[in-house]
């Protein structure tokens, strides 16, 4: 498969991960908690930059330099940063959300953002699999986050 068309499903499932989640949010409203209800938010968030930032590189595509990629990661790594950011500032305010899932997210945020930036850096025909790598990380903390507040325990669950 060409890279081009693996962007192009990259993005495809980054889409439908943030439709899940809009769609989990309506279902389950009643039985979420502020933290799941927040992270389904992060989740549809997540999974539009993903497919923005799959699609950008396409825009640009150019064989013989890896600019479009390189100033894509770029970009990504800044959003990630920024989104991530603000996670943590939510998590300091309530520290029940530090649980094995936060740090399965945290080696995630690290190894992806590590890929983007090794993208920065390349100038040859890996910063395109770097790049696919890092947007494949970022998914993944959707999905991670997604289904962290789909499966997690609700006060309304508990009390029924």
């Amino acid at each position: 498969m060409l890279h081009h068309e693996l962007l192009q499903t990259l993005a495809e499932i980054a889409v439908t991960i943030a439709a899940l989640s809009a769609v989990a949010g309506v279902v389950r409203h009643e039985a979420l908690n502020a933290v799941s209800v927040g992270l389904l938010r992060d989740v549809a968030i997540i999974g539009m930059l993903v497919a923005l930032f799959s699609m950008l590189p396409l825009i640009f595509w150019d064989d013989e330099t890896s600019t479009p990629f390189r100033l894509s990661a770029l970009g990504a790594a800044v959003m990630w940063l920024i989104g991530y950011g603000f996670y943590l500032r939510g998590v300091y305010e309530d520290r029940s959300q530090v649980t094995i899932v936060f740090w399965i997210g945290m080696v995630i945020t690290v190894l992806g953002l590590g890929l983007l930036f090794a993208c920065l850096r390349s100038d040859d025909t890996s910063s395109v699999t770097l790049y696919m790598l890092g947007m494949l990380s970022w998914l993944a903390i959707a999905g991670l986050n997604f289904v962290a507040s789909v499966f997690a325990r609700s006060e309304t669950a508990d009390e029924l």
